[in-house]
């Protein structure tokens, strides 16, 4: 058995880069495997460091599998002209490398055709896997590529050396040698494909993200418990200090206690956002803080550097902080003026008015504190303009809060200052009501604003997180229950607009703005049965968000009532001619009894909102139905007759499609 090693070794790669490879490089290489059809049993390692991408592909056969394949060609007819071979056939031989002798003919769905059996396979493992670095740089894309020399190559950083090894030697044209860690080591052979993991590590790189992260999380863990404080920080932080970083090593330092003064969460963005350090905290947080580095620090400069840039940092958030506080709000919503929204919408100035007038026109529905709402909405976007917010922009929402609480505003409009931004940007759920209220106002802004001035979100790409904040709205609305009027407030928005000449018409944002509800309520209900999702948005206005949450959650808590309305509903559906126009039910052309308990059917469900009672009835009454198409013609010779029945049924039919399009429901087999 063989094992192949791959090592793509490159310029400092970006974390999050990273991150994906390591997900789908396995994957990458049982497609390799596939497509050249190699048995395998994918004994397949993965190896990404900051420096470098490997596969480690082991166990592997000498050769692809060896099979006989039938190759069909021309029609047999096109094949022979006069007895002799057309060029048509002679073409076909030639593709395949046969000879005439080898072909035969070959019946197909009636058709008569020249083939030929073709041994395929066979080739070697060496031979196949020459053409697998290509495949798998290729495979690796990222939002931004670079291109380095003169090649067609495109990668998102510079890739330096290429190792291939088949077991203990090179496949041609690339080497069998790699480099170590950047200080502690240089280039050295790779002796053996299988080899490599110890290899490395012999020279100072851990090549497997897992065991990297698991020994940062443990100098972290262990030297916390120590110094009995507890360390804070996201999974995602450690996921980026693991992809910088070849070999860790623990570096603990301090700052300044006066610098405590600063809200935990400037601290927590400087250092941990910045400076990619991990905080600490004893009950509030403490002045130690964690690095990891690349290299030991043996005589403290590392810590030192790392302190001293802390500190500077510190320094600049303390003065930021205490300018800011010097400023009255007013101030800084004047100075929104001179940021610009977007070119076609204005400035940020502009779209605070509309949040304002938005205020107003939501406060006349909902019955809270609409002066606390009007001056939220005044106040959504003013901490954008302050120093803090300028020089650290994650603090965006958490500084409006916080300069609202050190001037002694109202809790609750403290708090919707930065419960505005969830849960797209901030996790969580607003707890106030004026937070849910001003979330919902500013991103409904966001959708139709942005939508109108033809930033419509295509595929993955969506530069003003559209999609983020649609899913916002559904959130918010659904989990606060909130119950508001999604299509007014959005025309409200659109009245609001100015320049709207630049922009597209309200029909057309609707239209945008429907399309990407329906999408993005998809994703809000993956919980549930993807087929009863469907079969209610089919039928729904995606802007009534509370109206198919209760669909689908009823719909769904009574699957067996649904499959067996769904049966009625695909039988009905069969037999009415396409574009049926119903007429007017007329009980004097009744000829059975049937058809007067399917009109009392029919007068019983229309126009009735949908319930458990109602979907009981229609399940009770399913045996009607069935018991009419088992026992009436429905296409009756006379006309009249046929159009009368064909009129119960098709009232039956919109009933049920005003709750849901049972046809997308999937009945399960008995």
């Amino acid at each position: 058995m063989n094992n192949i090693l791959l090592e793509l070794q490159t310029e400092e790669l970006p974390s999050s880069f990273l991150l994906k490879a390591n997900e789908t490089l396995k994957d990458t290489a049982k497609a390799f495997l596939k497509e050249k059809n190699v048995e395998s049993n994918e004994d397949i390692k993965i190896f990404t460091t900051p420096r470098r991408i490997g596969i480690l592909i082991e166990n592997l056969p000498d050769s692809n599998k060896k099979e006989e394949i039938l190759v069909i060609g021309p029609p047999y007819e096109a094949c022979y002209k006069d007895g002799l071979p057309t060029k048509a056939l002679e073409a076909f031989l030639k593709k395949n490398n046969a000879s005439l002798d080898e072909a035969f003919k070959y019946e197909k769905q009636g058709g008569i055709y020249i083939a030929i059996k073709k041994q395929v396979g066979g080739i070697s493992i060496e031979e196949l896997f020459k053409e697998f670095p290509d495949f798998v740089i290729k495979s690796l894309t990222y939002k931004k590529m670079m291109r380095w020399d003169n090649s067609s190559m495109r990668f998102p950083r510079p890739i330096r050396g290429i190792a291939l090894i088949l077991n203990d030697k090179p496949i041609y044209p690339y080497k069998n040698t790699s480099r170590g860690h950047r200080f502690l080591s240089n280039e050295f052979v790779i002796e053996n494909a299988k080899s490599y993991e110890e290899l490395l590590k012999k020279h100072f790189v851990i090549p497997t993200f897992k065991e990297r992260r698991d020994i940062i999380l443990d100098l972290v863990l262990s030297k916390a418990k120590e110094l009995n404080i507890t360390p804070d920080y996201e999974e995602e932080l450690i996921d980026e200090i693991t992809n910088l970083v070849e070999y860790p090593y623990l570096v603990i330092g301090e700052f300044e206690k006066e610098f405590l003064s600063l809200p935990d969460v400037v601290i927590k963005t400087v250092l941990a956002h910045h400076q990619k350090f991990i905080t600490t905290k004893k009950d509030s947080i403490t002045n130690i803080f964690f690095g990891i580095s690349n290299i030991e620090d043996k005589k403290g400069y590392i810590k030192d550097g790392y302190q001293k840039v802390v500190k500077a940092r510190l320094r600049d958030a303390v003065f930021f902080y205490n300018e800011d506080l010097k400023r009255p709000f007013d101030f800084f919503v004047e100075e929104l003026k001179g940021i610009m929204f977007h070119h076609k919408l204005g400035t940020m100035f502009d779209k605070t008015k509309r949040h304002v007038a938005l205020g107003e026109y939501l406060s006349l529905a909902f019955n809270t504190k609409k002066e606390i709402l009007l001056k939220a909405c005044k106040l959504s976007l003013f901490d954008i303009a302050t120093n803090m917010v300028k020089e650290f922009d994650e603090l965006q929402g958490y500084m409006g809060m916080i300069y609202a609480k050190a001037k002694n505003e109202d809790e609750e409009l403290s708090k919707a200052l930065l419960e505005q931004y969830m849960p797209d940007k901030i996790e969580g759920v607003p707890s106030t009501k004026t937070g849910a209220l001003l979330g919902i106002i500013v991103k409904s802004d966001n959708i139709v604003s942005l939508i109108g001035a033809g930033e419509i979100p295509k595929g993955t790409s969506d530069a003003y997180g559209i999609k983020r904040n649609i899913y916002g709205v559904i959130k918010t609305v659904l989990e606060q229950d909130i119950d508001i009027d999604l299509e007014g407030l959005f025309q409200k928005v659109y009245e609001l607009l100015e320049n709207k000449a630049k922009l597209l018409s309200y029909e057309e944002i609707l239209k945008h703005v429907k399309n990407l509800f329906r999408t993005r309520l998809n994703t809000y209900f993956e919980e549930y049965p993807y087929d009863i999702v469907r079969a209610v948005l089919e039928v729904e206005d995606p802007l009534r968000v509370k109206t198919i949450k209760s669909k689908v959650e009823l719909l769904s808590s009574n699957r067996d009532i649904v499959e067996n309305i769904a049966k009625v509903y695909k039988r009905i559906r069969k037999i009415l001619p396409k574009d049926f126009t119903p007429k007017d039910i007329k009980e004097g052309l009744f000829e059975n009894h049937l058809e007067e308990e399917l009109y009392k059917i029919s007068k019983e469900t229309k126009d009735k909102e949908l319930s458990k009672e109602l979907l009981d009835y229609i399940n009770d009454n399913k045996k009607i139905v069935d018991e009419f198409f088992d026992k009436i013609l429905v296409m009756a010779e006379n006309m009249d007759v046929r159009n009368n029945r064909l009129s119960l049924l098709y009232n039956i039919y919109k009933s049920l499609k005003r709750i849901a399009d049972f046809e997308h429901i999937v009945i399960k087999e008995a």
